[in-house]
């Protein structure tokens, strides 16, 4: 997998743009016309491997490294696209496993 270069700083594409790349994407995955982007993304019915290949083309897209609980933190294509917009993503709090003595 190419991760993008943090360094390199390039221009965010507009919220409407993004929002149609990923409303693309996410059909094209789910081999679809068109997906609703206002649906919950819980609602489309993605794997999680599919999930996790729409991140990778988006980041490779935008240039950028992005968290991998994004489609977690906000509920829907319009939503994430006005964050990726706007520059303001918001990060769940990491996840940590349990520690080994508590089972």
């Amino acid at each position: 997998m190419n991760t993008p270069d943090p360094s390199v700083s390039l221009t965010v594409p507009p919220h409407g743009e993004i929002e149609a790349w990923l409303s693309q994407a996410i059909a094209r995955r789910l081999r679809v016309p068109e997906v609703d982007p206002e649906m919950p993304f819980s609602g489309y019915g993605l794997s999680s491997l599919s999930a996790m290949r729409v991140l990778d083309s988006l980041e490779t897209w935008l240039g950028k490294s992005l968290p991998r609980t994004i489609f977690f933190d906000y509920p829907n294509i319009r939503q994430l696209s006005l964050a990726l917009a706007s520059g303001n993503l918001v990060e769940s709090e990491e996840y940590t496993a349990p520690d080994a003595d508590c089972y």
